[in-house]
């Protein structure tokens, strides 16, 4: 008995000496200077808002602060974690001159093991218009990064706006006129009567070419529910296509679509079965389509449409293209040439811009 527990024993003591030397030897976690790089195509995998998510051209960088200069020091955790920076390009571009997708940059925190490093962390723009929260995994030189965008605008987000377009729906609160009156048949009338009788039949063709008012309700994940509500039944009929929101700063922003909800509006407005630039949309940037608003974020204020880009006045291409597909065949000669004095005017530089207010369903125009 005794030569078989002895036998046993020597037979087990290596094998538990191999397992305590491996306990000793535990694999160190994965350097994180080694996967301080930029992913792409078969690297990088995006989940936004827990749907798979792919643009040309999309790189994301995870870095070192050291590595570009950046003095992180006091940031490094106690044992396996520290500060990273991620930089990955906006799913909104930036309004402004160029209309670029300006990347953003912002701290993550990363745990590194033997097998992967894992990062979390947020961003959001002052004044926390949205919120961009990040959470990842590297593994085998393989980024999978899980985005979840919330918009949060105050009066904007969770509210659904109307747009009637008609009279009383127009705001001159940024036509800034050159002159007080225009001369029109031997008139002088005041600048901001003229406009409004010049565009009205406009607003109405369009109004008819819509079969209603224009309806749309911002949601939490910076898309919306673009419909048409109906004038006669009030029922609503869904615009087909991705549509969206993006609220920059205290005065402007843009609402956009994809190719499908651009054509739909193109072929509605200006009778084109494409998207139009002008007809609506004033910009392209990648598969988006873009008009701009204005909202005052100061103040319980409406949400004002803008038939042009934020810095160049499109509504003159509107118009004019407008005019040409539509107006020739639903104005009358006089409303036809009130429209031709007024694309005159933006093309002189004596109005600046014309202005749809949209109103919270259910409110009234004061």
């Amino acid at each position: 008995m005794k030569k078989t527990i002895f036998y046993v024993w020597c037979v087990l003591f290596p094998l538990l000496l191999q397992l305590y030397s491996c306990s000793e030897d535990e694999a160190p976690p994965i350097d994180l200077t080694t996967i301080s790089k930029e992913y792409q195509e078969d690297a990088l995998k995006i989940f936004f808002n827990g749907v798979e998510y792919s643009r040309e051209g999309e790189v994301v960088a995870l870095v070192l602060p050291s590595m570009i200069g950046v003095d992180n020091s006091d940031e490094i955790w106690q044992g396996k974690g520290e500060k990273m920076l991620l930089e990955i390009l906006p799913f909104w571009p930036e309004i402004n001159n160029d209309n670029q997708w300006n990347s953003v940059i912002f701290e993550v925190d990363a745990i590194s093991t033997p097998d992967e490093v894992r990062f979390t962390g947020s961003y959001s723009d002052a004044p926390d218009y949205y919120l961009l929260e990040v959470e990842g995994i590297v593994r085998d030189e393989v980024m999978t990064i899980h985005l979840t965008y919330t918009e949060q605008v105050n009066r904007i987000t969770g509210n659904t706006y109307v747009f009637r377009f008609d009279e009383s729906s127009l705001d001159f609160m940024r036509l800034y006129p050159k002159y007080p009156t225009v001369e029109f048949d031997g008139q002088q009338i005041p600048t901001e009567d003229f406009i409004r009788d010049a565009l009205t039949p406009v607003l109405k063709v369009i109004r008819e070419s819509l079969h209603g008012d224009l309806q749309v309700e911002f949601l939490p994940d910076g898309s919306t529910n673009v419909s048409v509500l109906s004038t006669d039944e009030g029922s609503a009929t869904i615009i087909p296509g991705w549509h969206g929101y993006r609220i920059h700063s205290n005065q402007y922003g843009f609402l956009c679509s994809d190719y499908e909800g651009a054509s739909w509006f193109s072929k509605r407005l200006v009778d084109r079965d494409e998207p139009y630039i002008g007809g609506l949309y004033t910009m392209w940037i990648d598969t988006l389509y873009f008009f701009g608003v204005y909202y005052d974020m100061n103040d319980d204020s409406d949400l004002l449409l803008a038939l042009e880009d934020l810095y160049w006045n499109d509504l003159h291409t509107f118009l004019y293209s407008w005019q040409t597909h539509i107006g020739d065949k639903t104005l009358s000669e006089t409303e036809l040439e009130k429209v031709k004095r007024v694309i005159t005017m933006i093309s002189r530089d004596e109005i600046d811009k014309v202005l749809i207010r949209g109103l919270i369903r259910g409110e009234k125009i004061n």
